[in-house]
């Protein structure tokens, strides 16, 4: 650096002091003519002592110390606003290998990814972000594990990891997403019952994810193999498999494989492997409808809706006796509630006082022991204690259809009935062509009844969301761990399914339904008549339904896959 002979120290502090301070121009700092180029070494400028002054000192570039009108400070340098640009506190070339990877040339600066070059040749940030995607529609609207599905729209990320794709309650592995542009993504429909319901897919972009989700509803078809596990004519035979003979099933209900159905004033066992026996009532081949309590002399009377606790007993709507039965799992025949009158009354569910019941068709129990009744012919919801009391739950004497709370809702001849795990009954309500669900009192001051699925009144046999479906007078009803409703919807001939609360959307898992028969196959290939008691086993890796085809005299094998 060159050193020029300047006036005093002296000088030098007065000057420093009316510049702003004695901090203003350090002594260490050189002496320079603002008249002679270079005069300072590099990052440094002459500053003159002031206006009209050739001699100055050396100082500091920065940006409040300019860099003349061709050039603009960059770091410790002044660069040439027509060839150079910044990058990094140093000044190059202005072409595109002037800014390092990632970056744009705008005028004199490096624009980082996220920016733009403005007009006046300046980098701004951008404030808004990508747009968001758009779905415009579902092909197909159904499928099977396996299919492909096309999910239309807008904005999709093209990467496949950018977008993550939900079918209903199901997220869509990554493995199966197949192929992604910005306006289609193509998936293969993964082995999941629950996909089911409304398509969401969040796409993510410079760390921000944004989601749309589909006006339109996928349907997951089951793959449902029915085949026939029991009975093959009308009659009365004990024998294994096809062998075997029933009349009429009716309710069926499943513990440890084993399954017990209603039948012909009689209950019937039937294992895991097929072979039926009797259970409790007449053995006799032409035994018709009675009334007795005991062991091998006990008689029921057109027995309907079955179930049984934790501890092997098993409680039987006992419709035409008007009462609700208990049988022992040594075959002990006892009446848990009602008396041989047909009538409305609570009370105690036995002795003085008894309460009473009228074609009585369904029961559930539900964790805290208490035994649901649906009394068909009273249009009511029972309730047994486990204290032995008997209460109206919900509904009154008009055969009706109204939602409300307590005796206030109305059903019509209800008879499935099913408990969820947090207490909720769901009820076929038969006479109504649709599903109800009545919340326990534990959650509100009194039960509330609304209506899940089905248009109340209104027979018919369409799939939809909620009120749109249609059912024609269902009436076996259950629930999987997973809060789906499987029905068996009598009068159109199949088995459907509602999916939970937050879809509602009912599906034909098996049968055609308006159409009656009695083949075995897949899905909408086989055929029922008029189905009744319905009953899950979710043991192992598939869920399989059993089913009391009543007008087939069989017991068929449902397994959902």
């Amino acid at each position: 650096m060159k050193t020029w002979k300047l006036w005093s120290l002296g000088a030098f502090w007065a000057m420093g002091v009316a510049c702003g301070g004695a901090d203003s121009f350090p002594l260490e700092l050189q002496g320079c003519r603002v008249d002679v180029p270079n005069s300072c070494g590099v990052g440094e400028r002459c500053i003159a002592r002031g206006p009209g002054a050739t001699e100055g000192l050396c100082q500091p570039l920065t940006p409040s110390n300019t860099c003349g009108m061709d050039a603009f400070v960059c770091g410790t340098q002044c660069c040439n606003k027509t060839t150079q640009v910044c990058n990094a506190g140093s000044c190059g070339p202005q072409t595109p290998g002037g800014c390092v990877a990632g970056q744009t040339v705008c005028g004199a600066e490096c624009c980082e990814a996220e920016a733009v070059c403005r007009a006046d040749k300046t980098c701004q940030t951008q404030t808004t972000s990508a747009p968001g995607p758009t779905i415009r529609g579902i092909l197909p609207t159904e499928a099977r594990f396996g299919e492909m599905l096309f999910i239309v729209g807008e904005n999709f990320s093209k990467d496949l990891e950018g977008n993550t794709v939900y079918l209903g309650d199901c997220k869509v592995s990554p493995g199966n997403i197949n192929s992604a542009s910005e306006a289609v993504i193509g998936i293969i429909v993964p082995p999941n019952a629950d996909c089911t319901g409304r398509v969401r897919v969040t796409t993510t972009r410079n760390g921000t994810s944004k989601t749309a989700t589909s006006s339109d509803t996928f349907q997951y078809l089951l793959t449902a193999t029915v085949s026939t596990f029991a009975g093959s004519t009308y009659g009365y035979s004990n024998a294994a498999g096809f062998s075997a003979q029933f009349r009429n099933p009716n309710g069926i209900a499943i513990a440890g494989g084993n399954l017990y159905v209603t039948e012909n004033h009689r209950i019937r066992g039937v294992t895991s492997e097929g072979v039926v026996t009797t259970f409790s009532g007449s053995t006799n081949a032409t035994t018709s409808g009675g009334y007795a309590e005991g062991t091998t002399g006990a008689r029921f009377h057109s027995p309907e809706g079955i179930t049984m606790d934790t501890s092997g007993n098993l409680y039987v709507a006992d419709a035409d006796n008007h009462r609700i039965r208990r049988v022992t799992p040594g075959g002990v025949v006892t009446t848990f509630a009602g008396t041989s009158t047909a009538d409305f009354r609570d009370g105690p569910r036995t002795g003085t006082g008894a309460a009473r019941f009228n074609q009585p068709r369904g029961v559930a129990l539900d964790a805290d022991g208490n035994l649901y009744v649906a009394d068909t012919s009273n249009h009511r919801i029972r309730r047994v204690s486990s204290t032995g009391e008997v209460t109206t739950f919900a509904g009154n004497a008009n055969g009706d259809y109204a939602d409300g709370t307590g005796t206030d809702a109305q059903f019509r001849s209800p008879e499935g009935i099913a408990t969820d795990a947090d207490g909720n009954l769901y009820v076929a309500d038969t006479g109504n062509h649709c599903i109800r669900k009545v919340t326990p009192e534990s959650e509100r001051a009194v039960s509330t009844v609304s209506t899940v699925a089905g248009l109340c009144g209104t027979p018919g046999n369409d799939t939809g969301i909620g009120t749109a479906a249609r059912f024609s007078s269902p009436r076996g009803i259950a629930i999987d761990e997973d809060g789906n409703l499987y029905v068996a919807d009598t009068g159109n001939h199949c088995i459907r399914k509602v999916t939970p609360e937050s879809e509602r959307a009912v599906s034909t898992v098996a049968g055609l339904c308006g159409t009656p028969g009695n083949d075995t196959g897949i899905g909408t290939a086989a055929r029922f008549s008029s189905p009744r008691g319905i009953a899950i086993d979710s043991a192992g890796t598939t869920l399989t339904l059993y089913v009391a085809d009543t007008g087939n005299h069989r017991i068929r094998k449902i397994t959902l896959e």
